[in-house]
């Protein structure tokens, strides 16, 4: 079942407490989006032009937005306007590309955390279930 410290602790190995990225956070936020960009050729398009410095900073934000997504009404109007941003009207981000997005987050968590093992595998993946649903369902709408 989730725990919510495992996925914290193992937060907090990888980029630490403070809300500013450092360096290892940068490094995860390149490694990342190198490893989403390589898997499918939409999603290499949709990051070529792209501010990467203004990506890392709108995902380091959204992880920890969306973590809280439905326990905290800042955060589910944080991720209401990402879905909306995000839906077939707008960048047209395709349903199934949320699940590579975590496989990418999660392989990139796996390179990053020295500790990682099946339980932290299994937090990272429930704590950002609900927002990845919520963006699959928001794509119509």
């Amino acid at each position: 079942m989730f725990n919510e410290n495992t996925f914290t602790e193992s937060y907090a190995r990888i980029f630490g407490t403070k809300i500013k990225i450092d360096e290892k956070g940068n490094q995860f936020f390149d490694v990342f989006y190198r490893r989403f960009s390589a898997s499918h050729t939409d999603i290499a398009k949709a990051f070529k032009d792209s501010d990467m410095e203004k990506q890392k900073n709108n995902l380091k934000k959204s992880l920890l937005y969306g973590v809280n997504f439905i326990e905290n009404s800042n955060s589910l109007d944080y991720m209401h306007k990402i879905a909306v941003s995000h839906n077939k009207q707008h960048y047209n981000i395709k349903p199934e590309f949320y699940d590579l997005w975590m496989d990418c987050m999660i392989e990139t968590v796996r390179e990053f955390d020295s500790n990682f093992c099946d339980d932290i595998e299994l937090a990272w993946r429930l704590a950002f279930a609900p927002c990845i649903t919520y963006m699959k369902f928001m794509y119509h709408r």
